[in-house]
This record gives structure tokens, C-alpha cells and sequence, in this order.
């Protein structure tokens, strides 16, 4: 998760919601964002799985993440984590 300093929880959540507005249209907006959450991933690499690339090493490394993105875009396997690079789930699920 990243997060700005100094935002009042009202914000974050102001945030989250057009974080997800912005990934649903273009998964990739996730490279821009200041703020994201584990949902907002998924969201972004559902639409395009080339976002995973933007997530941070901790989400990248999350199988139902890395499952949505190589399924949306195979060559997103290049972004998991070694550990999923080499899951026979994650393998398996390549179109």
C-alpha cells in the first residue's frame, strides 16, 4: 500500500474512490497514483495486466493479483514476484 503523509482519512478515501474510477479506464493510471490499496490493484490489473508492473513488490508477490494479470495480459509475468514466476497455479493460468 502507498500512501501520501499527512492525509485525513476522509481524503484517503476521496482517493481511493477515483483511484478506482482511474483504473477501470486505464489500468496503467496506476503508475500515477500516490495512493493505492490492494483493491485498487486488482481493479487495475484486471483491465490491463501490464499495471502489475506499478505495484509495489509486496503486491506483486500476491497470487490473486499476479493470477488477474497474467490472464488479462500474459506477458505480466514478467513483473510477479520470482516465487509466482515459477507457481504452477500462476503457470497454469497462462492463456
Amino acid at each position: 500500500m502507498r500512501r501520501r503523509s499527512g492525509c485525513s482519512p476522509v481524503g484517503l478515501q476521496a482517493d481511493r474512490e477515483i483511484a478506482l474510477q482511474a483504473v477501470k479506464q486505464n489500468g496503467l493510471a496506476l503508475a500515477f497514483l500516490w495512493y493505492y490499496e490492494r483493491d485498487v490493484v486488482l481493479e487495475a490489473v484486471r483491465q490491463n495486466g501490464q499495471a502489475l508492473q506499478f505495484a509495489s513488490r509486496e503486491l506483486r508477490g500476491d497470487r490473486q493479483i499476479v493470477l488477474q494479470a497474467v490472464m488479462q495480459n500474459d506477458q505480466a509475468l514478467e513483473f510477479a514476484t520470482p516465487e509466482l514466476r515459477n507457481d504452477p497455479e500462476v503457470l497454469a493460468a497462462l492463456p
